[in-house]
């Protein structure tokens, strides 16, 4: 079983369609846009940064809305494509007895950033979420560090997504640290081949594949900066770093641009 590659037909993982490399449309993600009193609400409290400053992960929760992740499947071409939904990202007010964030994956399965209370500190001078411990039995928090996530999967295992050379990788949190996925960001190809940004999923993540695009969605769009979902454009930098998946060293300027069937993103309801 090889590795499958997920291309994003835009480069914010919030509003896509992540395609296989024969321009099968798989998943659609969309994001409902947050209120008008949420913006201004948001931009009243923020007042103190500077126009084109990076938000805080506070500023993002109350500017951003609902994000749907919903997997596209083809049973027959009488019935065509039929859309289900696989995960619901939603932002919270930040007030006690709320979460920041929810995970609603498949099967009505909910991890929380942030139970009951949200206690928020400081790394540096970055702002993150940690969980209290006094949760409720039933919720399954999500422990929040600076540049990584860590969870409970549906089927019972730990799993991180962390930052590792400025890609959001996804490895399973036991002695194996076995890599599941990781995030490719796009090249224009200045100096070499162009390609598209894609998520990675190696043969081991194929099984939770639903799982991994909506967490990777939800990591992408809360803990990893703007900048590092966009285009790689310097020419005359070619990263070349001990891969973390195959044990080799890499030169991302190497790799293969996809082919793609430009297919949009349906309007967000």
């Amino acid at each position: 079983m090889s590795k499958l590659q997920l291309y994003l037909v835009n480069n914010d993982p919030s509003a896509t369609v992540l395609m296989s490399p024969s321009g099968q449309p798989l998943y659609a993600i969309r994001t409902r846009k947050a209120s008008t009193s949420s913006s201004k609400s948001s931009t009243s409290t923020s007042g103190s940064s500077s126009p084109g400053s990076q938000l805080s992960l506070l500023d993002t929760l109350e500017q951003t809305g609902t994000t749907t992740i919903y997997r596209l499947d083809n049973l027959s071409p009488s019935r065509g494509q039929v859309e289900t939904e696989v995960g619901i990202i939603t932002p919270h007010a930040l007030h006690k007895g709320a979460s920041a964030i929810s995970l609603c994956l498949e099967g009505d399965y909910h991890i929380d950033i942030g139970t009951q209370r949200v206690q928020v500190v400081e790394e540096g001078k970055s702002e993150c979420l940690t969980p209290v411990t006094d949760s409720e039995p039933d919720v399954r928090a999500l422990e929040v560090h600076e540049n990584s996530w860590a969870f409970v999967g549906p089927d019972s295992r730990k799993y991180v997504w962390q930052m590792f050379v400025q890609s959001p990788i996804l490895v399973l949190a036991d002695s194996t640290m076995m890599p599941l996925a990781r995030y490719r960001r796009a090249k224009l190809g200045i100096v070499s081949r162009s390609r598209k940004a894609s998520l990675e999923i190696m043969p081991e993540g194929l099984a939770v594949m639903d799982m991994i695009v909506v967490t990777f969605v939800a990591f992408m769009k809360y803990r990893v900066p703007a900048e590092l979902h966009s285009l790689q454009m310097l020419a005359n930098e070619t990263t070349r770093h001990h891969s973390f998946f195959s044990g080799e060293t890499v030169h991302e300027a190497e790799a293969e641009p996809p082919v793609l069937k430009a297919v949009p993103a349906q309007a967000s309801s």
